[in-house]
């Protein structure tokens, strides 16, 4: 077993819904951690329960990333009373599932796109604003620290990726009922775009905020 593996093994833990925050509001992580090749064991695991505070609050897993510091950083969506979105919540863990630091955002934004992007030692998000639907970038630290979000010029972010230090950025753009291809940098300028039509019918805008 290697480290992209148990990676892949726990995403598709988190991706399948089959951790969830139940009861007491316990976020679960079950990490799998391999040790590096000729140590004694291979397969060390183990299990952190996290306790939140707000009864209320509940959380959909969306993606993890082991990052350089060989910790994790867990982006997850959460459940907001004043939106069909959902919010934003991120948790770092060190390389023993301990409890590092968390970051609650605000309600204004929404949206968190998967996966998690890593460019160098930053780890970078899609998200977008709960009242002008515009798209924003955010960029984490390997600490779990937050960077300045950037805007972009476009609404309802669907599915990034990371190309030549660049992302590609698939969007919707509900005026022209159109989809959006774009080369984003880091720094969020748009090298280039290109739209497509999603055909004939209109009534799109609910499959995309369910997307």
């Amino acid at each position: 077993m290697n480290t992209m593996n148990t990676l892949k093994n726990i995403k598709d833990i988190f991706l399948n819904g089959s951790i969830r925050l139940m009861f007491f509001t316990l976020f679960v992580l079950l990490v799998f951690a391999c040790s590096e090749p000729n140590d004694t064991e291979p397969s060390v695991n183990f299990l952190k329960i996290y306790d939140d505070s707000r009864f209320n609050a509940s959380y959909i897993p969306i993606d993890i990333i082991q990052t350089n510091d060989k910790g994790f950083l867990i982006l997850s969506g959460t459940r907001l009373e004043s939106s069909d979105f959902v919010g934003v919540y991120i948790v770092k863990v060190d390389k023993e599932g301990n409890f590092v630091n968390d970051i609650i955002f605000p309600e204004t934004v929404v949206h968190p796109v998967a996966d998690w992007l890593q460019l160098n030692d930053t780890y970078y998000f899609f998200a977008m604003n709960a009242t002008s639907l515009g798209v924003q970038l955010y960029g984490v630290s390997e600490g779990g620290n937050l960077l300045d979000p950037i805007d972009i010029n476009f609404t309802y972010p669907l599915h990034a990726s990371v190309v030549d230090n660049n992302f590609i950025l698939l969007s919707f753009d509900n005026n022209d009922k159109s989809t959006i291809l774009s080369i984003v940098s880091p720094n969020g300028d748009i090298h280039s775009s290109r739209g497509f039509t999603i055909g004939p019918g209109d009534d799109i805008e609910e499959p995309i905020i369910d997307h």
